[in-house]
């Protein structure tokens, strides 16, 4: 069974996890698809996904490449990673903010499930 590579750059503009958004037109989504990845009858799991993350990162560093579009000025590079001059956060920053976010839900959650056991009683 083939695996299809695929990335999509420009997303991050549209909906972001702090909820910017704008669905607004104008700004450019670029999907790029990939050769298929056959793996090797008998192939280990962990090689195939090494072959696949090879070739995503080179479909996504072509696609940013070929990105039709720039950042409209310095306020505007939050959506570039720092490589591409951009200031959005590092993988490792981005995974600490989504951990708070989670934190956060789970703490909300946790005093919703409180205050409806408290007032069952």
């Amino acid at each position: 069974m083939p695996i299809i590579p695929m990335v999509v750059w420009g997303g991050q503009r549209v909906l972001t996890v702090d909820k910017r958004y704008s669905l607004k037109r104008g700004k450019a989504i670029s999907i790029l698809v990939g050769e298929p990845l056959v793996p090797a009858e008998g192939a280990k799991a962990g090689r195939v996904m090494l072959d696949l993350h090879t070739r995503m990162i080179a479909l996504l560093e072509e696609v940013q490449g070929d990105y039709p579009q720039q950042p409209s000025g310095p306020d505007d590079t939050w959506w570039l990673p720092r490589h591409l001059g951009g200031t959005a956060p590092t993988q490792e920053l981005a995974e600490e903010l989504e951990n708070a976010v989670l934190a956060a839900r789970r703490a909300k959650a946790t005093r919703k499930t409180e205050r409806r056991s408290a007032g069952n009683t």
